[in-house]
């Protein structure tokens, strides 16, 4: 499952929520160098837009979501990542049976995770109805590099944003499928690949 992580990952994302503020202010300060620059090596040289993405899961934020700060707390974030992913997975595209996998059967590859990382754009907290998008920015022969945004629902005046609204959060990771059992790579099966298909970025 995606919950599970091998030794060698690796997440830049920040747990830490006394540095969200600053995290916010250097990610857009960063984006604005990358935007002005010709070359493209930033992954999200700008908040994307809703348009961007292929699937999405709402979600509505918790009381316990929100730290001292009075917003949520940025470990939530990628949490969210994985429960849209999942979810994806199991109810839409139906190739990931995690009963199954968890009973210690099935034939379901299961995705370890080898990389993460999450950028902060600006704050969302409860009572926010959240949006998470999902795409695949690279399918690979038994990897998946997943590419994740949240965005908010609710304005200050309570009505719903609309299709211009910018990404609160952006992030990304790679799972790397592994049989259940004996935790070595699986190529992706076919039944995977096409699910996986319309979600990808082109």
């Amino acid at each position: 499952m995606s919950s599970s992580s091998s030794p060698s990952s690796s997440s830049s994302s920040s747990s830490s929520s006394s540095s969200s503020s600053s995290s916010s202010s250097s990610s857009s300060s960063s984006s604005s160098s990358s935007s002005s620059s010709s070359s493209s090596s930033s992954i999200y040289p700008s908040p994307l837009l809703p348009s961007s993405y292929r699937f999405f899961l709402p979600i509505q934020t918790r009381w316990t979501d929100n730290d001292q700060y009075a917003h949520m707390n940025n470990a939530h974030y990628i949490s969210l990542f994985y429960t849209a992913i999942n979810t994806f997975l199991i109810r839409e595209a139906r190739v990931l049976d995690h009963e199954a996998v968890r009973e210690g059967g099935g034939r379901s590859a299961v995705g370890f995770c080898v990389e993460s990382k999450a950028n902060y754009y600006k704050p969302v907290g409860f009572p926010e109805l959240l949006r998470v998008g999902v795409r695949v920015g690279h399918l690979g022969n038994s990897s998946v590099r997943w590419e994740c945004a949240i965005f908010s629902e609710t304005m200050e005046g309570g009505e719903g944003e609309t299709e211009e609204e910018t990404a609160a959060a952006t992030g990304h990771f790679v799972h790397v499928f592994v049989d259940p059992k004996t935790k070595e790579k699986r190529t992706l099966s076919d039944e995977m690949r096409e699910a996986l298909m319309p979600l990808v970025l082109t």
